[in-house]
């Protein structure tokens, strides 16, 4: 219809490569490619509640990842969703972190998910992808170029308990 001379489009989280093709072929098929002024991966699918403090907004996710009549398709969509939460709050805060998860768990599925989602973008070529963890790199804004810790737990552990209450008998 010709509304607008220009546009860009903008993505929440990461995008798959074949969903990009995708895009790229249908703009290129009804004529609109030469509209598009630029094309950006934003990592914001997630809540800052404070400068220290991030929800993912997704209140039923313990009862979801533990449900037993959840489809394996939905389960992998699922942690896919949570994934693109952490890939956007460690691409937001610039950060390469050293990233623990008990095994035989969701989390350690989360966590296994994350980390392979973390070497694709560092082994892209050029743009942004390469410059999202330059400060980690470098150690720039980390206090003596230490990596940071990314735990990642199931609610099933009582983490309080164990800060709280030595161990030792």
């Amino acid at each position: 219809k010709n509304l607008y001379e220009s546009c860009y489009v903008n993505f929440a989280s990461a995008v798959p490569r074949p969903l990009l093709e995708d895009l790229a072929n249908n703009a290129f098929q009804t004529g609109g490619a030469q509209k598009v002024a630029g094309v950006f991966d934003r990592y914001i699918s997630f809540v800052s509640l404070s400068p220290a403090l991030f929800s993912l907004n997704l209140p039923a996710a313990y009862m979801t990842l533990h449900s037993t009549q959840l489809e394996e398709s939905v389960m992998r969509q699922y942690i896919e969703r949570i994934v693109d939460g952490l890939l956007s709050i460690v691409g937001t805060m610039r950060v390469l972190p050293v990233i623990r998860c008990p095994p035989g768990e969701a989390a350690q599925m989360i966590a296994e998910r994350l980390e392979e989602r973390i070497r694709e973008l560092l082994n892209r070529s050029g743009g942004v992808a390469a410059e999202l963890f330059a400060a980690a790199r470098t150690g720039a804004e980390v206090p003596g170029g230490s990596r940071p810790l990314l735990i990642i737990l199931d609610r099933d552990i009582d983490l309080v308990t164990m800060l709280s209450h030595t161990w030792t008998y």
